[in-house]
């Protein structure tokens, strides 16, 4: 195992990354093919905090500091198929934690989960269905998804999860907003011996009157905002991440 890696040690500021020490799995006694590299970087050299980054191909795994700017605890990419980001607890006020997304093997679909912490209306848990469609197709407005690459993303499905309500009154267990149906589908949490109930909604014909279909309405409108303002954020942090990275190899290439 030991003829197959590579064990660098740094001292303080040497390297213009900031790596304190860094092991390198090789495929081969030669170690020319690397299997994976973890670094641990010097806490006073980063100023974007990371402390540990783990490399594979198509992978990579960072890791932060509690300093780190957008609350960021560790960021994950696999190249065209996964991406997550988890936040220090209590650190955003929306009481995100964990946010990931699955590509679809076709490519043509995402699915986004989001897990939430200690919110006061109990969401715990979201659940985004996103479709890649062509450069000339106009969805909604409202059904748009931010986006940094090509093609039309459009939201085509939200489920929301919410814990059960200590009050003893009837609470939502699941709350399923079909965006491009114009419905809503709302399961409720078991009581005593009653097994979990379901109820569809249609908003297509919803008036100006007081009705719950209104208001169901205006939650899944906030519920739609909400998906994209965090989407917004997240292709900042990501454009952040980049721009960092890039400045450092800026840097190198110009004291070579």
């Amino acid at each position: 195992m030991l003829e197959k890696a590579k064990i660098e040690l740094f001292g303080d500021n040497v390297d213009p990354q900031g790596v304190a020490n860094r092991v390198t799995q090789y495929e081969d006694t030669a170690r020319t093919v690397a299997l994976e590299t973890i670094e641990i970087f010097s806490p006073t050299h980063r100023t974007d905090h990371m402390i540990k980054r783990t490399r594979r191909p198509n992978m990579h795994h960072e890791y932060f500091s509690v300093q780190q700017e957008h609350f960021i605890t560790e960021r994950m990419e696999v190249a065209g198929k996964m991406s997550s980001l988890k936040f220090l607890p209590k650190a955003r006020v929306d009481g995100l934690v964990e946010r990931i997304e699955q590509v679809e093997e076709n490519g043509t679909s995402s699915i986004i989960t989001e897990h939430f912490h200690n919110r006061s209306d109990n969401l715990v848990r979201r659940e985004i269905n996103v479709s890649i469609l062509q450069d000339d197709a106009k969805p909604k407005e409202s059904e748009r998804f931010p986006s940094s690459g090509g093609g039309v993303r459009v939201i085509q499905k939200v489920n929301e999860n919410f814990t059960k309500s200590t009050d003893g009154a009837k609470s939502v267990s699941c709350r399923s907003f079909l965006v491009n149906e114009g419905s809503v589908r709302e399961i409720y949490h078991a009581e005593h011996e009653v097994l979990q109930t379901t109820t569809d909604f249609s908003l297509k014909d919803v008036g100006k009157g007081d009705s719950y279909e209104k208001e169901l309405s205006q939650m899944m409108s906030a519920s739609l905002s909400s998906v994209k303002k965090i989407q917004s954020e997240m292709l900042t942090i990501r454009k952040s991440r980049y721009d960092h990275e890039m400045k450092i190899v800026e840097s190198i290439e110009s004291n070579e």
